[in-house]
């Protein structure tokens, strides 16, 4: 059975200005396909926290799923977190942002 982790970023969850859902439904579709979820982090949105974090399941889990964090705000972080858990740089994907601007 593979295993995997859960990082659920953001300041408005962990001061209850936002409702956490997407936890609730990880555990369930995680267990519908075979999927031990073995962690569920609750973290601010720090870059050397959820770095860390990652780094952590990374390490620990088959798979890492993060939850929030990602939006237009002016303070994301998580992507520049993301990258700098796995020590990559943080690249701007041009297939993707086409595909963006093609919808929008």
């Amino acid at each position: 059975m593979s295993t995997a982790g859960l990082v659920v970023i953001g300041n408005e969850v962990l001061s209850g200005k936002v409702e956490e859902a997407n936890a609730k439904f990880m555990i369930g579709r995680l267990r519908h396909l075979g999927v031990e979820l073995k962690r569920i982090a609750m973290i601010q949105d720090e870059i050397d926290i959820i770095a860390t974090e990652v780094a952590m399941q990374a390490q620990s889990f088959d798979s890492v799923f993060t939850s929030g964090g990602i939006g237009s705000p002016h303070d994301d972080v998580t992507y520049a977190a993301v990258a700098a858990a796995f020590e990559l740089p943080l690249v701007l994907n041009q297939d993707v942002l086409g595909l963006i601007a093609a919808r929008g």
